[in-house]
């Protein structure tokens, strides 16, 4: 019998049972490790994508939406500076004096308008290039200069009057070439269509980057580009194509960002002009490094917002390395468990066996007894991979709640930004005064009562109107008993028009009332009526009482005008008449 159990004890390590097992228990767990290893890289992968996508968009809209109203506010300020009636007179006759004391006054007016408090204005006829800056240095003498078809530096101005017809957006140098500026130029036509010259406004390019642009809280890049991909802002000066309207050859976009393929950019591009107010996001590789790129839209200039964003930088591998640690100790502790089951309930229960054999004496009765134990191997096996499971899954609760409580911080941070960009929009076209509609909401909305109108061949009316003598209300009364006359007035404008007519502010004591469906009999009956309930209307403020009355000019779509600008026109001419012909009067007097 000794020589059994000496055979069993000298049993060679790679020919037992032991080794075989330890060896499945081995190719195992490297098996585990190199499942865990892809498992563990295809969630990163995941996460990072659809978190970067989602941040990316977000970052885009932001900066989408702060351009688009800074942008637009400055856009609708230099169109209605081209639209100006005194500065179109004076542009056609420019050394009448009287015409020039306005025009100047116009100017002045205007520049502390525009938030950048400056201005340019060139008269096509003389190209005389009239300017004033923030400084106010070019005060009492804002012709600068005469501009000259054959210098390059004035090359933008006969460019723009020849390819632009409503607006355009071109960074060039200002008038001493010591700043860059973003100009916003619109030119000037009178009601016959006939060109006048070119105004608008420049915005300071690194004052426009530093508030626009230079939004960093994710890394990467922001560029603003045109439709050829011309950059027209970034943060390094020397990347910017400087007069692209001068310039049929353009920088180009991978000068700044390394794409081996714009096709993904330009398909965005394509996208956004189908959905405007879209974020169009695409993947791409910069350099072997996969980076998000989200493109936005500012539809009014046809310019873009591209932010890139290198995913490797949002999340980096090294934030996941405790759940792959965690990972590889779980499966440590199961190879453990696995020598241990082998060894302490496989192992020994065959050596007892074995031993319990070798015993046996010459009766064959078992000397040393042989204890098989319960069948609860596979049981710890099992509670082994429970446990791993377990504590799997509580790690992965825990990064669930942060990616909720993450998504929740956006999406309260959505809702706050949607709720910012309603008030703004309420400020924006709301007169603060009377509650009325501004002369904004007015650009944005007459065109498109005009085409409502031709598609349902109907007539528009527009009446202009403007409260008489009422600077000597401010004088007699003061400033706070005027206002109040302007909202007695609002009120009752409001009262006499209907649910589809649009009340507007059109500056000082001046007001405008459009009326769709409305042909001139209607309008003078509402014109008459208005004007008759002023006259009846007594006021009071403050112990001190008194009347007012009303001129108003009146003008119909099509009879009149064919556009807003000539509507308003005809309409200003007819409230003139109506001031020249002793006030408290409707212009033109009769229906004929």
């Amino acid at each position: 019998m000794s020589r059994s159990n000496d055979s069993y004890m000298h049993l060679r390590f790679w020919n037992s049972l032991r080794f075989r097992i330890y060896g499945v228990s081995i190719v195992l767990v490297v098996l585990m490790l190199a499942a865990g290893w892809f498992f563990w890289k295809d969630q990163v992968d995941q996460v990072r994508t659809n978190l970067g996508e989602q941040l990316i968009s977000k970052q885009t809209e932001v900066i989408r939406d702060k351009l688009r109203g800074a942008l637009n506010n400055e856009l609708s300020l230099s169109r209605d500076f081209a639209h100006s009636a005194i500065l179109r007179r004076w542009a056609k006759s420019e050394q009448d004096p009287k015409l020039y004391a306005d025009a100047m006054q116009e100017l002045e007016r205007f520049r502390q308008i525009f938030s950048s408090n400056s201005f340019f204005y060139v008269i096509d006829q003389s190209k005389h290039y009239y300017f004033n800056n923030q400084s106010n240095d070019y005060a009492g003498r804002e012709l600068t200069k005469t501009l000259d078809v054959n210098k390059p530096a004035d090359a933008w101005y006969f460019n723009t009057v020849e390819q632009v017809r409503d607006a355009a957006v071109n960074v060039d140098y200002g008038l001493t070439d010591q700043n860059v500026f973003v100009w916003i130029n619109v030119p000037i036509y009178d009601v016959d269509h006939q060109l006048l010259g070119v105004a608008g406004t420049g915005l300071e390019l690194q004052h426009f980057l530093r508030t626009y642009l230079q939004l960093t809280e994710l890394g990467g890049e922001n560029v603003l580009m045109d439709a050829n991909l011309s950059i027209q802002a970034y943060r390094d000066h020397s990347h910017i194509d400087l007069q692209s309207i001068n310039k049929d050859q353009h920088t180009s976009l991978q000068e700044v960002i390394p794409l081996n393929d714009l096709s993904g950019v330009k398909a965005a591009m394509d996208q956004l002009d189908q959905h405007s107010d879209s974020i169009q996001t695409v993947e791409v590789e910069v350099e072997g490094s996969s980076h998000w790129i989200a493109v936005g839209l500012l539809p009014t200039l046809r310019l873009y917002v591209l932010t890139t964003l290198d995913q490797q930088s949002l999340i980096g591998n090294e934030q996941f390395f405790p759940v792959m640690k965690i990972i590889l100790v779980l499966m440590l502790a199961v190879a453990l468990i696995l020598v241990w089951v082998v060894e302490a309930l496989l192992m020994n229960r065959l050596r007892g066996l074995y031993n319990g054999i070798a015993s046996t004496d010459e009766s064959g009765v078992m000397v040393k007894p042989v204890v098989m134990g319960g069948r609860d191997e596979l049981g710890v096996v099992i509670k082994a991979f429970v446990d791993m499971t377990q504590r799997l899954h509580g790690h992965a609760e825990v990064l669930q709640s942060k990616v909720d409580e993450r998504t929740q911080q956006l999406a309260a941070r959505l809702v706050e930004v949607e709720s910012l960009q309603k008030n703004l929009r309420d400020q924006a076209i709301r007169d603060s005064l009377t509650g009325l509609y501004n002369r904004r909401y007015f650009d944005e909305t007459v065109s498109r009562e005009i085409v409502r109108s031709d598609r349902g061949n109907e007539s528009l009316s527009l009446l202009m109107l403007d409260v008489d003598h009422f600077k000597s209300i401010n004088d007699r009364f003061g400033h706070a008993a005027g206002d109040h006359a302007l909202q007695q007035i609002a009120y009752l404008l409001e009262d006499y028009t209907r649910r589809t007519d649009i009340v507007f502010r059109w500056g000082g004591e001046e007001f405008v009332v459009v009326m769709p469906t409305t042909g001139r009999e209607g309008a003078f009956k509402l014109a008459e009526s208005l004007r008759a309930a002023v006259e009846q209307l007594s006021l009071s403020f403050n112990e001190d009482a008194w009347q007012m009355t009303l001129s108003v000019g009146v003008a119909v779509y099509p009879l009149d005008g064919v556009s807003v600008d000539e509507l308003l026109l005809i309409a200003d001419n007819h409230l003139y008449q109506a001031k020249e012909g002793g006030r408290n009067r409707v212009e033109p007097s009769s229906l004929i």
